[in-house]
């Protein structure tokens, strides 16, 4: 299939293990799909191995050569921190002035880091652009994107950085913005504040190569090469709010939002166009994103603050095979497993089954509130809070 040659792709372009099979270099994953495949995994007994604390802020966690990095702020400086996968201890901090700006939430920086041959790739919730050495955390380069006329989005600059072949590309500015990974020079870029909160999406189709990028009122399919528009499908949201990163499947793409007239749809697309296949509000996405698995889409439905449900939907037809009212939370997939913290800080492991829901154990692991996304690094999960406190969890025998 299309999907998994091209996860097969990508894993060997742009993210090239650096050590452990297993590294989670990038907010999405190995395979940019929410999604580790890890033989011989057994499940055991989750219990606690460290717990340390890194600042405000909803960046998850990513892994590489045994480090642990995420990002945090306090007191109007933010960081970006490397800690030792094995203690917990800080190995570096990368600081720098950057507000908190709390607003309807508790502040603090969005985006994940990405880890490409040695470098850890940042984005501020401000604009502030960094490339940093993953072993001393010493500055290779910095960029912002108010040097190319982009401003932030309401909420801060949300998407992780994503490599592509020799570029960055980052979701900032109107449509979109290039950096040179060796320098941080400008490839292309867009003024504008129209910026989503989402992940950009490269992938290839046919022969050619496309990126995804959920901006605050569409969804956009440019060419990574010059950040040439190709396609776009209007999705306006309360507040602008397209959070969720796209989910390629197949040839299709998997788009939801929950702000305000929250939905989802299943998009066909070519190089030029793309049409609704179906679109309905069975599951709504607020910016934590689904993983799609054998057929089906599984992730959560509905808004922080309110009444919310893990979901699983057939993709063919967007119709609702079960739900099961854990609450606002994320999730990943781990083999056939989901790993899904729920926003009091519970972890529930659940089959990713169809037909049901099959919980297979859970425990509190933090306290509230729980956004983001854990991490799964070689039988251990990572998983921070709001307010900072990130906790290692062996989940294997």
């Amino acid at each position: 299939m299309i999907m998994k040659w091209m996860a097969l792709l990508l894993s060997g372009c742009c993210f090239a293990s650096e050590g452990s099979t297993f590294d989670w270099l990038h907010h999405r994953g190995p395979n940019l799909d929410g999604i580790v495949f890890q033989d011989n995994l057994i499940l055991g007994s989750i219990r606690e191995v460290w717990k340390t604390n890194v600042g405000t802020g909803y960046s998850s966690i990513v892994t590489s050569q045994g480090r642990v990095i995420t990002m945090g702020n306090e007191g109007g400086n933010e960081w970006v921190i490397c800690l030792d996968s094995l203690t917990g201890g800080t190995l570096w901090k990368h600081e720098y002035a950057c507000s908190l700006n709390p607003n309807m939430y508790a502040g603090g920086p969005n985006a994940s880091p990405t880890v490409h041959n040695n470098r850890v790739f940042t984005l501020s919730r401000e604009g502030h652009v960094f490339c940093l050495d993953l072993l001393d955390g010493s500055l290779i380069w910095s960029f912002h994107a108010e040097s190319v006329g982009a401003k932030p989005p309401t909420w801060g600059y949300s998407g992780a950085p994503t490599v592509w072949k020799d570029r960055l590309i980052l979701n900032v500015g109107d449509s979109g913005l290039a950096l040179r990974l060796n320098d941080g020079e400008v490839i292309w870029s867009t003024a504008g504040g129209g910026a989503g909160y989402a992940t950009p999406v490269p992938f290839e189709w046919n022969g050619q190569w496309m990126a995804l990028l959920f901006a605050g009122k569409k969804l956009l399919c440019v060419d990574p090469e010059n950040g040439r528009e190709r396609w776009y499908v209007d999705w306006e949201t309360n507040h602008d709010i397209n959070a969720a990163t796209p989910i390629l499947i197949d040839n299709h793409i998997f788009i939801s939002s929950a702000a305000g007239n929250g939905r989802s749809s299943l998009l066909s697309f070519t190089d030029i166009q793309a049409e609704v296949v179906w679109k309905n509000e069975n599951l709504k996405n607020q910016f934590n994103t689904s993983v799609f698995f054998s057929g089906y889409i599984y992730g959560i439905d509905g808004n922080t603050g309110r009444h919310a449900r893990l979901t699983c939907i057939d993709s063919k037809t967007g119709e609702v095979t079960w739900t099961k009212d854990t609450g606002f939370g994320s999730l990943r997939l781990v083999n056939d497993l989901l790993f899904v913290l729920d926003h009091e800080g519970v972890l529930h492991v659940v089959k990713a089954k169809p037909d049901q829901y099959d919980d297979v154990t859970q425990m509190k692991i933090l306290d509230k509130p729980c956004w983001t996304v854990p991490t799964i690094d070689n039988g251990r999960l990572f998983a921070r809070n709001a307010s900072g406190d990130l906790v290692c969890i062996n989940i294997t025998e």
